[in-house]
Parts: C-alpha cells; structure tokens; sequence
C-alpha cells in the first residue's frame, strides 16, 4: 500500500521529532538501554525456576565470536568521514592481542545509500568498507556488519528517513534495496559472519504519540496501524484499552504515551519489527539478525502504572541463525543510583540470557552492545558496578557467556569523544563546512589558510548526542605553520547563528617545533565557529567534543587501561559457542522451544514418540509445530495424555535434532516460568522396539 510522504508532515513536527525522538530515544543510546523506569526482572534464576542446566557445558566446533566495535580515533558518527585506513591494520593487530577474532563494522544507510529512495551504494564507501574487511581477514578477524545504522555525520536529516520508513513506501523499498546491494558487495568476504540491524534503527514511530489529535490521526493510517487494529485485535480488548469503539479504520487516532491504549501500539510496533522488516529484509539480506528490544515499556492510565509491555513476540527471529541483543548491569534494577555488586551484575546477565534463550528459540546469541561499564549521561541513576568490581564480575560472567552465548561485542575497545563535526579531518573535501570565497585551498585532505582565509561550521547542541546536551564542549585544532614560518596564528570566534556578530572566542598560536594541537573550552550552547587565519596556516583536523564515552578497555589514545587484563581473561576463556540445546525443564515442561539431539545410530526404522500431559484448566490451547532436522513434520494439539507418533527417514544418519515450538505459553501464578507443553518422548526402532540415547552433541 503506497503511503503518504513524510513531507506533509508540518515543520513543527518534523522538528518535535528531531528533539523529543532523536535526542530523547535514540541518540542517547549509542551503547546502553537503560529503561525509563525501573525494569522489571527478565525472569527467575535457574535455581528458582527449575531450569535443568547440562551436566557440563556442551561445546560446538564453531568459534566463539569475540568482537569489538571499531571506529579508529573517531566515533560512530562521523568515523567513515575520516582517514581510518591510514591505522586499521595497527588497530586490527591490537584488538587480536586483545583476545579478540571479530571486528564490528558500522554501515550507516544515509552514508551508505545518499538516496534514500533508492538502494544505489555510495562507491566509494563500499570499496572502502570491502578493504577494511579483506584487511581484517587477511590479519584473521572475523567481520559482522551493523547494517541500517541510522547516524553519518554528514547528513542532517536521518530522523526523517527512520520516520519516513513507516509512512512512505518508497522509502521503504529504498531501504530494502540498499540491504540486497550490501549483501551482493559482502557476502563473498571469506571472514564475514552476518549482519544485523537494530529495533533502534525503527523507534521513531513512537515519537508520533507525543503529536496532537489530528497528526495522530493522520498517522494512525500512514502507519497501518489502524488498519492493523481493526483487522488483528479483539473488538473487546479495543474498547477497553481504548475507552472507545470503532466504527472503521478513519476512526482510530494513535494512542498518546500514558493511555493504556498505548500497549496496543506497543503491539503494532513490536509485530512489525519482525514481519514488516526483518523478514523481507532477510530475503533481500539472507545472513541477517536484529538486535532485539529487551527494555520492557511501561504502560500507564494517567500518571498510575499500570503494567509492562515485554517485546516477547519480536525475540523470535524466523530463519534466523542469531539473535542479537545488548546488555549493561542496570538492566532489570531499580536505577535509583546504586552501586552494584559483581555477583548481582552477574545473576542478572544470566536471567536476561536465560530469558531470550526461551523465546528466541535455537539460535545463537550475540550480545552486540556488551557494556560491563555505561557512563551515558543522562542516566546517571542506572545501578553501575563499582570500578573496581569490574575485573570481579568479568571473571564471573565468563562461564555465563560461555554456557548461553555464541559472542559478543565490546561497546566499545576504546573511548570516543562525542564529536560535533560531522568531517573533522577534511577527508571528504570541505561538505560541512563554510569558507572564505578567498584564501582557502584544499590540499589532499587538509586545507591551507592564507591571512584572513576562513572556515566555519554550525550545528545544534543535541548533535553531541546527549540528553539535553552538555553545557559545554572542547574545540581542537590541528595545525602547524607553511611557508617555513616558525608560527601562525589562528583566530577562533563564536556566535549564535551564522548571522549574528561573532566574538573572539581564543587566538591559537601554533609553533613549528610544538605538537600541533591546541584546545580550548567553548559554551556549548552557542554552536557557530569561525576558524580565521591571522597568518598562513595548515589545518589538519577540527573537533568540537561534547564529552568522553569511557566505556572501552582502552583509552582515546589507545593505551591500555587497569580493566583490560580482565578482558583478556575473559577472551583467553571463550573458545567456542556452546550447543544450542534448549533441555526441558526438571517437571518435564518445555518453555516456548525444546531443541534436542538424539543419536539414532543402529536403528533402521526410527519412530519419534511424543507424550503429552496438560492440566484439564489450562487456560490456552497450545500447538506443538514438530520439525526433525529443520523439516517439518506436522503439528499437534498440547492435551492431556496425548499420543503422537512420528516416523524419521533415518537413512545416512547417525544423530537427529528435534524441534518442537510452542504456539503460545502461559505463565500459573506463582510459577514465574512461561511453559509451553508438558512432555514425555522416546526414540525407537518401528519393528525391534529399540529405544535410543539422548546424545546431546
């Protein structure tokens, strides 16, 4: 169905998304997910719920994946804007003597596809991200891609493609097209692994219930949502939920944010993740995962809480063969500000992995956003390990990750400065910046001011990518003297807007035998620069730093820090991933999936024999889709004393993996364990009776 363009949306709106979506939801999260409030348990623990864990920890041959985000010395934003080639192959040594064999590749789609209608790739940058990844190969690093990555530090307007993604069709198939010409340019690299893209990349959607009546209205249809609503939910739980009935889908206007209403939307959006973007993503992308959303929103009436809305249904990938997701210790806290201990760091990092495990199915896991450590600003409150339990709780999380993950990924090995320019280094031209019509000279990638040449550059506080923005920043400059001058003189003025009168903010003396950079504190709320050359002048790079992000093991000047022994031990102890086993648990009930391998060897005629036991009250009617080795086999009905009985072609086997899912689970208060069907099974020989081993491989 062809949507209406986001470009009928008012400016109003399109710059109340920019401030309260952008800023509010998605910049802030370059690497953590801290809930909004405080985020229920993912779960019990193990021993609560009566998990049965394997007698030891069943390994596969696969490596385990041990990766870290890599940016150079720049940052998300803007690092594909500078010369990260020139240490690639010195950073790629030290992240393998780091114990690490992955690297992680952010693909902005607004840097990558200039046209966000169309999936035509910028060359250049696909030559440069394909170098990169032959490089990392070459040195023995595997490649894993975040794919659809909403932010370059060239473009301005990225807010209005991740909403526009919703309303209008051709950006939508623009999106999908650039996701197949990526594939078509990657999936060859031998070292390349899989991509994913993020729930992130697909929150502006919510911005919409912050709108008045009349754009929410509007939106409920350039959305689907009313039609969605009107076709998938109950007419009884819409009423109740929305106070209202509806007659047609005209009818339906977006629920605001503390209606309880806004559960369904939550619904609407969560479902999409999955079959209005994953899955056609993945056919176009065949190696894809997304990163999941384990934050729980809260849902209100007024300003009474009223319950949680758990993304359950969007854990579940279909064909996928990861699950990504992202992790800090405040997830499942009161994040009041209080300072964690290692070991309830760790038991909540193996509720949240025994969580997805159970809804996601047998695939393995990849923490994508592993961050031991978040100092995001803005959330100061979340529960945060003391410094010097960091080392502890790592070597406590090792045999967890191990035991319920196939890798994860350090956000990030190093800090970064949240930056300001979007081109720091000049690497592609003067885009971004403003110039004197005279005395500026672009030379390779670094620009020559004659006396009273100049450059400047605008932007707008949130651009550092902090709630509200920091009070105030750090500006840069590298340069040295030309015309074998023994010093020049750079003049650095500040305004409000490109039109306002400016005023001399310092006066930067560079000196030929110095170290080139000079830096100064400026307010952060006035974000227009004029850099002047009194004399002659080389500049080479220009950064406008907001603040630091200090969650690497090392620091921005890539040397070690005290936690990154503790990284390397844990490194030196993840080899492989585990099995993706999913055991009943100790009652016999199996949760949403129960994946086991069975070996058949000596029997001729194998039979799968199923059993299963439901309490006569049970609330929901569940079916069992059965698969052996991936091929279906039909489904049942989970009833008490069922029988079923299926025969296996066993020719040329030796072992089997069975697959049952669960069409839905249900939770018996006080049991805290969502349980799908209650099972007995065997495996047997159709003519000898024979039974077989369960062989967990």
């Amino acid at each position: 169905m062809s949507r209406p363009s986001i470009g009928r949306l008012s400016a109003a709106l399109i710059a109340l998304l920019a401030l309260v979506t952008l800023v509010g939801l998605l910049l802030v999260r370059m690497g953590s997910a801290p809930a909004p409030l405080s985020n229920p348990p993912p779960g019990s623990t193990p021993v609560e719920a009566g998990y049965a864990e394997p007698a030891e920890l069943i390994e596969s041959n696969a490596p385990y994946l041990r990766a870290v985000h890599w940016f150079g010395d720049a940052w998300p934003v803007n690092f594909w804007n500078t010369d990260i080639e020139s240490r690639a192959r010195q950073d790629f040594q030290k992240i393998i003597d780091d114990g690490f064999n992955t690297v992680v590749f952010l693909v902005p789609w607004p840097g990558f596809a200039p046209d966000p209608h169309a999936g035509t790739l910028d060359n250049d940058r696909v030559e440069r991200l394909v170098g990169l990844m032959t490089l990392a190969d070459d040195l023995g690093l595997k490649t894993i891609l975040r794919v659809s990555y909403a932010w370059d530090g060239m473009d301005d307007v990225s807010g209005q493609r991740l909403l526009s993604l919703w309303q209008d069709e051709s950006f939508y198939r623009g999106w999908l097209d650039h996701l197949e010409a990526l594939w078509v340019a990657v999936h060859e690299l031998p070292g390349f692994q899989f991509g994913f893209f993020s729930w992130e990349d697909l929150w502006a959607a919510t911005s919409l219930v912050e709108a008045d009546e009349a754009t929410r209205a509007s939106a409920a249809q350039t959305t689907g949502f009313a039609d969605w609503l009107l076709a998938d939910i109950d007419p009884a739980r819409r009423e109740a939920l929305f106070g209202r009935s509806f007659d047609n889908a005209g009818d339906v206007v977006l629920p605001q944010r503390r209606e309880p209403a806004f559960e369904l939307y939550m619904q609407f959006i969560s479902q999409a993740w999955v079959n209005r973007f994953f899955l056609p993503a993945q056919e176009r992308f065949p190696q894809l995962s997304m990163e999941i959303r384990i934050d729980s929103d809260p849902i209100f009436d007024g300003d009474e809480l009223i319950g949680w809305f758990h993304h359950y249904d969007a854990w579940n990938l279909p064909g996928g063969e990861w699950v990504t997701l992202y992790w800090s210790p405040a997830m499942g806290g009161v994040n009041q500000g209080e300072t964690l201990e290692a070991e309830e760091a760790a038991r909540r990092l193996e509720g949240w992995l025994e969580q997805v495990a159970r809804h996601a199915g047998p695939r393995q896991i990849f923490i994508g956003q592993f961050l031991a450590e978040d100092f995001t600003p803005g959330y100061e409150l979340n529960g945060r390990l003391a410094r010097e339990r960091v080392g502890e709780f790592l070597e406590l999380a090792q045999p967890i990750l191990a035991a319920g993950t196939g890798g994860y990924g350090l956000w990030t090995w190093t800090d970064y400065g949240h930056d300001l320019i979007g081109n720091p280094e000049f690497f592609v031209g003067l885009d971004g910046w403003e110039r004197s019509q005279s005395g500026v000279q672009l030379d390779g990638a670094e620009v020559l001011l004659s006396p009273d040449g100049w450059l400047s550059f605008s932007g707008h506080r949130w651009m550092y990518h902090a709630p509200g923005g920091p009070e105030s920043a750090r500006l840069c400059v590298r340069g040295r003297p030309i015309d074998n001058a023994d010093e020049a003189v750079l003049r650095i003025y500040q305004g409000v807007s490109p039109d306002s009168q400016r005023h001399l903010l310092e006066q930067l003396v560079f000196s030929a035998d110095g170290d080139g950079e000079q830096c100064i504190e400026h307010d952060a709320e006035a974000l227009t620069f004029w850099l002047v050359a009194e004399s002659a002048i080389r500049v080479e790079r220009v950064n406008s730093i907001g603040f630091v992000q200090k969650s690497g093991m090392r620091e921005t000047d890539f040397s070690l820090k005290a936690v990154a022994q503790d990284y390397r031990s844990l490194n030196a102890g993840l080899k492989f991933q585990p099995d993706l086993g999913r055991p009943l648990f100790e009652d016999g009930w199996m949760g949403r999936f129960w994946l086991q391998q069975v070996s058949i060897e000596g029997l001729e005629r194998p039979v799968l024999e199923l059993k299963t036991a439901q309490p006569s009250d049970w609330p929901v009617e569940v079916e069992l889709a059965v698969a052996v080795d991936g091929q279906s086999l039909g489904s049942i009905a989970c009833l008490p004393d069922g029988h079923h009985e299926f025969a296996i072609n066993g020719q040329g086997r030796e072992a089997i993996a069975i697959l049952l899912e669960s069409s839905q689970t249900h939770r018996p208060l006080p049991d805290q364990r969502d349980l799908g069907c209650r099972i007995d099974w065997s495996i047997r020989d159709m003519h000898t009776g024979e039974g077989a081993e369960s062989a967990r491989q």
